[in-house]
Parts: C-alpha cells; structure tokens; sequence
C-alpha cells in the first residue's frame, strides 16, 4: 500500500443503487436480496451545475445492439428522461456551467466520433468538431466560454489508437490549439474551478502493473499546458480525475489496492497529489469509476461495473463524511 493512504472504513452507498426495467428505475438498497433484471450500462454521470440532476448514457433502449444515447434524471435516480436518440452513438455528456447547454461526443463513422453540443431538452444540436481523428472526454472550463477534450487528430501515424494529445477550443468549436505533447495517451482533461490548471490522464510507456500492463497516471499542468506533474507515481492504472468543487483536492479511480488487477476503487487526494484517501470498500469483481464530485461537495457520483457482468454498469452516489466535504469558495 502507498505509504500516503489510509482507508476510511466501510461507508454506505446512497442514493442512486439504480436496478433496471425498462425506464422504471428506483434507488435500492445493496443487499443480497437485490436482484438484476435486465443488463444495462448506464454510464458516465454528470451533475448538473445545481446538483438537483443528473446527466448520462445508457444502452437502455437498444441494449441488444449496444446504441447509446444521452439521457437525464433527478439526482435520486426517479424521472428518467431520454434527450436524444439517434442512429449513432452519443456518449459521454457533461453539463455547462450555466446549466443551459450539454456537450456530448458522437459517433460519425465505428472509428470516429466528434463533439456536439445541445440544449438541455435534446434540440438544437450543433456539430462542433469536424476532424477524422476522434474526439472525446470534452469538458467545460469554468466560465463555459472554452471546452478542454482529448484526440488523434495530431497523431503521427503510429497507428490508429497510438496517440491522443488535449486540446482546448471556443465553445463554438473554433481556435483548436493542443495543449501537449507526448507520444502516448493523454486523455480524460479537466480545468480547474479558478481556471488554471488542467489535470487529466496520461499513460506512460513503462512501468504499469495494471491488467492492461499500462501505467496510467494522473497528473496536472498549467492551462497554457506548461510545467506537467504526476500527482499519482504508482504503478497500478490510476485514472478518471476531477477536480473538487473549492479545487484543493482531486477524486479518481485506481486498482492500487491489490484485491484484483481489474478491481477499481475511488479515492481523494489534495491538489498536490498529497493525502490519498481511498473512500469506500467494494468486491473484488467490482469497478468503480468515473467518479465526479458534486457541486455542494457533499457527495460523489460514478459508475459501479461488475466484473463478472460487463454488459452491466450501473450510477452510484457516495455520501462523504463532514471532513470531506469541499464546498465552493
């Protein structure tokens, strides 16, 4: 274990244990007596800015066929609403900051996917992207006037799946300019709540453990994408960042405890890569990831997949003791 972790002990998961059939869905409990029945991957969640809902893809009606689409609900998991619903896969959605408008990525062709953005009840959808490299992981940045995101586009042909770089553009899809620079995986970006500092995911070329065999870490640079630091230094696939809403601590997943190679668990540590806390105990043939904080800071949203089950993913919240709580400034 990293010398710099403790564990909280075992902590109740509320709120959203969602069970699905068809487009009835209800919080539930985790007990033995919960029984699925139907395999839906509902997948990465996003607040919105007042934390009352809550954003997402699922596969829930054209599971079979695997067409995702964007959907929304009330944060405890009751009125489901599908937003759109075309012939290719929209993925992804995140929330702006002045909760008007949702960014999501979409798949054009099976090898490549561009960005759109829409109003919050499924119109107005505008391409903003036009690139035949994939884009995707798009985020805001604080003001919603720049999105961050990650792509190919600057690949050096390698090979189709060698390269992504982070980008930042105008909200209207002009002015692309690349942030990094490395021959690798650099993907997963988000700005932090002041506006300067970017932290995202990279995949070193040596040293991982994972059971992908990549080394995957998290690390921060400025906005400009200058002066990039690991914040994480483990060997185990540590991934999915997001900044807390007061930006003094960073929440991610990793499979550093050791249970399985594929056993993923959320953890928080400061800005500085400081004080990693691993905040709620899981089974081994569990995933939890993705993880996004809430806008209160009171609690954390991400995606449990079952191991055993890959065509399941199901949207969890995780109340946090008063300690961690970060409110905004």
């Amino acid at each position: 274990m990293n010398p710099k972790m403790m564990t909280i002990g075992s902590l109740t998961v509320i709120a959203c244990f969602l069970v699905t059939v068809a487009d009835s869905v209800e919080a539930q409990p985790e007990s033995d007596a919960v029984g699925r029945l139907t395999a839906v991957r509902d997948a990465y969640p996003y607040w919105s800015p007042t934390g009352k809902q809550v954003v997402f893809q699922s596969d829930r009606h054209d599971s079979m066929m695997g067409d995702r689409d964007i959907y929304m609900m009330r944060a405890d998991g009751t009125d489901i609403k599908r937003l759109v619903h075309r012939e290719a896969s929209d993925e992804a959605p995140v929330w702006s900051p002045d909760g008007s408008q949702i960014l999501f990525s979409s798949y054009i062709t099976k090898e490549n996917n561009e960005l759109f953005i829409m109003n919050i009840d499924g119109t107005g959808i505008t391409q903003l992207t036009d690139h035949p490299s994939r884009d995707g992981h798009q985020k805001f940045s604080p003001d919603g006037n720049t999105i961050i995101f990650n792509s190919q586009r600057d690949d050096d042909g390698r090979g189709e799946t060698s390269n992504y770089e982070i980008y930042e553009m105008n909200r209207d899809g002009t002015g692309v300019r690349r942030l990094t620079d490395f021959p690798g995986w650099d993907t997963y970006p988000s700005i932090s709540p002041d506006g300067s500092m970017v932290v995202w995911r990279r995949v070193l070329p040596t040293g991982g453990s994972s059971l992908s065999g990549r080394n995957s870490e998290v690390f921060v640079m400025q906005r400009d994408g200058s002066t990039p630091v690991n914040l994480t230094n483990d060997s185990a696939f540590d991934g999915y960042p997001a900044w807390s809403p007061d930006g003094s601590r960073i929440v991610f997943a990793s499979n550093r405890s050791g249970k399985t190679t594929g056993n993923f668990h959320i953890y928080i540590m400061n800005a500085d890569g400081s004080g990693v806390v691993r905040i709620l105990e899981n089974d081994a043939m569990v995933e939890d990831a993705r993880p996004q904080w809430s806008p209160d800071g009171s609690r954390i949203l991400f995606n449990r997949q079952y191991i055993a089950d890959e065509s399941s993913i199901d949207i969890m919240t995780i109340e946090l003791p008063t300690g961690l709580f970060l409110t905004p400034p």
